[in-house]
C-alpha cells in the first residue's frame, strides 16, 4: 500500500462562526457521510484541528499527517473563502490528490465557481451515497447529482432524488466518527425536513422529504453517548430543522427521554404552530432547557409574504401564538428564544417598529436572536430575487452574497443596540485595538504563541499579501493605516449577523486576496490624529466614530512619570482618572508579562518587529522573538518591571471594557481594581 492509500477519504470541515475561524472541527453531516462509508467498508476519518496557528500550518498538517487519495471538504455559505484558499494551496503543494466538495454550497460552486476552486467533484445531493459510488470507482457519467472535472472541461450528471432514511446512513457517534464528548458542540439529529416554505431558507431544497431516525435508533444513539457523558450540565442540542414536525413522534421521543432519565439538558428548534401546552409540559418534564421559535417579524403584512405559514390570513394568529408559547415555556422553566429577521422582503420602517414593540411588550428583549435577512443560493430570495423587493450583490470572495437594505436600517441600528445587538462586538474590537497598539496580551493567545496575531502594513501588494497569508493567525488582524475610507451609502449583510457598509478599500483588498489564494482573516483600517486612534474593523457598520487615546513613552522623563503612577497604584491600589485619561500605552509590551506576537511590513516589504528592528522580508521571517531587542527607554529592573506590568495591564483592560468618557476627573478621585480586573469608583473630591 502506498502512503497515499492510508485513507480512502479524509473529511474536512473548516468552521466559521460569526466571522471567527474556530478550527477544523467535527460536523454532523460529515459524521453521517463517514458512518455510511464505514458501513460500506471504506477507510475514512475526519480531519480535526481546534488549535490552528495559521492556514499554512493547516495545509502542512493535512499534507503530512492525513495522506489519502481524496479530501472531501464540507462547504456552506460561510466557509467558502477559507476552504477555497486551502483547497487551491493544497493542490499547489501536491496536485495528485482529488478534492470533492459537499455541503449546502456545492451545487452553486459546481454551477459557477469550479473554474476558481480547484476541486475535482461537487456532490449536490445525498453526499454519503454519491461519495461511496465515487470511491467504488463507478463511471463518473453514471453517478447522479455530480459535477466533475475532466481535464479542463467540467461536466454535470443527471439530478436524481434518492430514497433513504437517516437510519440507512448510520449513526455518527456509534460509528466512531464523532466522539461522545463532542455532543455539546455538534448535537444530533432525529429528523430532517420542514413543511414551511420560508423565502429566505436555503436548506429546504435538500430537505423536501421528511426523513427520520426511528425512535429506537435515536435512543440507542443517546444510550451510547450517555454511557460516556453524563451530567445535568451537559447540553444536547437536537439540530433538526423542526424538532416537533410530527406531534405523535415528538410525544414518543420525549416520553422515551423521560423514561430513560438521561439527565441531559436538551435544546431544539421548532415552530409555534407545532407546539402546545401538552408538548411543552412533556419537554419540561424530560429536561428541555431551551427551544428556539422562528418569529422573523411581528408585522402581519410582512409575515404573510415570507412563506412561514401556508395561509397568509392566519398570520396574526401565528404571531399571537408565539407570544403564548413563549410565556408558557417560561412558566414551565424552559428558556425560549425567538429569532427576529430584519431587512425582510417588502419590509418598511413601520414594520420594524411593529416587531420591536412586540419584543418589548412580550418581554422577549433578552431572549431574541437578531438576524439580518440574507439571500443564500438555494433560497427563493436568491434564486427568484426578481420576485422580491430586495437587492443582492456578489462579494469580492464570491460567496456568500450580500443582501442590501433600505435606508431605514441606519435608524433601526440604534434601536437594536438597545436590545443588545453588537454590544459584545464593540468591546471585542476595542480590546483588539488596545492589544495591537499596546502589545499587551489580553486574550487567549497564550495557547498559540507561535502565530502572528497582528500585522501592520501601509501598502498591501502581492508580496505583502503572501507574507500575511503565510504567517497570520487564523483569527489575526491586518492593521492598515489610511487617511480616508471611501464608503458607498449602502448597508448590507452577508452572514445574517453583521451589518456592514460598502467600503471600497476593504473590497479591493479582499478581491486581490481571493484572486491570489491568500488568506485574510480581518482588516482594521486606522487613522491617528491628535493622539487618538480612530478605527474601522472590516466593513462593519459603526455609526459613531470609535476613538481610543494613545500614550507614547518617548523619553526617560515619560518613563519616570509612568513609573511614579504605577508605584502609586502598587501602594494604594488606586488609579487616578486623570492618569487613566492619558491613554493606552503604546508598545507597553516591553514591561508586560504576556506579549502579543506582531510585526510591521514596510514599503519595500521589509519585516520589522515592534522595536523597528528588521527581522526579515517578504520571502521569509527570521525565527526571532519580537521582544529580543531592548527599547531605547527600557530599564532592565525586574522589580520595576513587575510594578509597571500590573499597571499597564490594568490600563489596557480599562480601555477594553469601559468608556473613559463616562468619567469626569473633576469629581472622581480614582478607581479601585480587584484581582479579577473589576473596576469600582471609590471616592469624590
Amino acid at each position: 500500500m502506498s502512503v497515499w492509500e492510508m485513507y480512502d477519504v479524509v473529511l474536512v470541515y473548516l468552521n466559521i462562526v460569526n466571522g471567527k475561524f474556530t478550527g477544523a472541527e467535527y460536523q454532523l453531516d460529515c459524521g453521517y457521510i463517514g458512518s455510511y462509508l464505514i458501513k460500506s467498508g471504506k477507510s475514512v476519518c475526519q480531519y480535526i484541528n481546534k488549535n490552528l496557528s495559521s492556514l499554512q500550518s493547516l495545509i502542512t498538517d493535512l499534507k503530512s499527517n492525513y495522506k489519502c487519495n481524496i479530501y472531501c471538504f464540507y462547504i456552506n455559505e460561510y466557509n467558502y473563502f477559507v476552504s477555497k484558499t486551502v483547497i487551491n494551496n493544497l493542490k499547489k503543494a501536491f496536485g495528485i490528490c482529488n478534492v470533492i466538495i459537499v455541503g449546502p454550497s456545492a451545487e452553486y460552486i459546481g454551477n459557477y465557481l469550479l473554474n476558481e476552486v480547484e476541486a475535482d467533484y461537487c456532490i449536490t445531493h445525498a453526499a454519503a451515497i454519491t461519495l461511496d459510488c465515487i470511491l467504488d470507482k463507478k463511471k463518473k457519467e453514471s453517478i447522479s447529482n455530480l459535477f466533475y472535472r475532466d481535464g479542463k472541461e467540467i461536466y454535470t450528471t443527471k439530478k436524481e432524488v434518492l430514497d433513504y432514511t437517516l437510519d440507512n446512513l448510520g449513526f455518527p457517534y456509534q460509528s466512531g466518527m464523532i466522539p461522545p464528548e463532542e455532543i455539546q458542540n455538534v448535537g444530533m439529529l432525529t429528523s430532517v425536513g420542514c413543511y414551511g416554505n420560508c423565502t429566505f431558507c436555503s436548506y429546504k431544497k435538500d430537505n423536501k422529504a421528511f426523513k427520520v431516525h426511528t425512535i429506537e435508533a435515536i435512543m440507542e444513539e443517546i444510550d451510547y453517548i450517555s454511557h460516556y457523558i453524563r451530567g445535568k450540565n451537559v447540553r444536547l442540542n437536537f439540530v433538526d430543522d423542526c424538532f416537533s414536525m410530527n406531534s405523535e413522534r415528538t410525544y414518543a421521543v420525549c416520553k422515551n427521554l423521560k423514561r430513560r432519565n438521561y439527565i441531559f439538558r436538551y435544546w431544539c428548534c421548532s415552530r409555534a404552530d407545532l407546539l402546545n401546552e401538552d408538548i411543552i409540559d412533556l419537554m419540561a418534564d424530560c429536561n428541555f432547557s431551551g427551544v428556539v421559535i422562528g418569529l422573523e417579524t411581528a408585522s402581519e403584512k410582512i409575515f404573510g409574504k415570507i412563506g412561514k405559514i401556508e395561509n397568509s390570513k392566519n398570520s396574526i394568529k401565528y404571531i399571537e401564538r408565539i407570544a403564548d408559547i413563549f410565556k408558557y415555556g417560561k412558566k414551565r422553566g424552559i428558556n425560549p428564544y425567538v429569532s427576529a429577521n430584519f431587512g425582510l422582503p417588502f419590509e418598511e420602517y413601520e414594520d420594524v417598529q411593529t416587531t420591536l414593540q412586540y419584543l418589548v411588550k412580550n418581554n422577549m428583549r433578552d431572549n431574541v436572536s437578531i438576524c439580518f435577512t440574507t439571500a443564500f443560493p438555494g433560497s427563493q430570495l436568491f434564486d427568484k430575487n426578481y420576485l422580491f423587493d430586495s437587492k443582492i450583490e456578489t462579494t469580492p470572495y464570491k460567496l456568500p452574497f450580500r443582501s442590501q437594505y433600505k435606508g431605514y436600517m441606519k435608524s433601526v441600528y440604534y434601536q437594536l443596540e438597545e436590545i443588545g445587538y453588537q454590544k459584545h462586538n464593540v468591546q471585542m474590537w476595542k480590546r483588539v485595538i488596545v492589544e495591537a497598539f499596546s502589545g499587551v496580551c489580553l486574550s487567549d493567545l497564550k495557547k498559540n504563541k507561535n502565530c502572528v496575531k497582528y500585522i501592520f502594513v501601509n501598502k498591501l501588494n502581492k508580496a505583502a499579501l503572501n507574507t500575511i497569508s503565510r504567517y497570520i493567525s487564523v483569527n489575526g488582524y491586518i492593521l492598515v493605516e489610511i487617511d480616508k475610507l471611501e464608503f458607498k451609502n449602502v448597508l448590507y449583510s452577508e452572514d445574517r449577523k453583521t451589518l456592514c457598509m460598502m467600503t471600497k478599500q476593504y473590497d479591493s483588498i479582499m478581491h486581490e486576496a481571493y484572486e491570489e489564494d491568500c488568506y485574510i482573516p480581518n482588516i482594521i483600517f486606522y487613522h491617528i490624529s491628535n493622539g487618538n486612534i480612530y478605527f474601522q474593523p472590516n466593513a462593519n457598520y459603526i455609526p459613531k466614530k470609535r476613538a481610543i487615546k494613545l500614550r507614547e513613552i518617548k523619553s526617560i522623563h515619560d518613563y519616570e512619570e509612568l513609573y511614579d503612577e504605577a508605584l502609586r497604584y502598587a501602594t494604594t491600589q488606586v488609579i487616578l482618572i486623570s492618569n487613566l485619561k492619558k491613554g493606552v500605552i503604546t508598545n507597553a509590551c516591553r514591561w508586560g508579562q504576556e506579549k502579543c506576537n506582531r510585526f510591521w511590513i514596510g514599503e519595500q516589504n521589509e519585516i520589522f518587529n515592534c522595536c523597528h528592528f528588521k527581522v526579515g522580508n517578504a520571502d521569509g521571517l527570521k525565527q526571532k522573538s519580537n521582544h529580543s531587542d531592548k527599547c531605547v527607554v527600557y530599564q532592565n529592573n525586574s522589580n520595576s518591571d513587575m510594578i509597571l506590568s500590573k499597571y499597564i495591564t490594568i490600563i489596557s483592560c480599562f480601555y477594553s471594557y469601559y468608556e473613559i468618557t463616562d468619567y469626569d476627573d473633576n469629581d472622581i478621585v480614582g478607581i479601585n481594581v480587584d484581582e479579577n480586573m473589576n473596576f469600582r469608583v471609590i471616592g469624590k473630591e
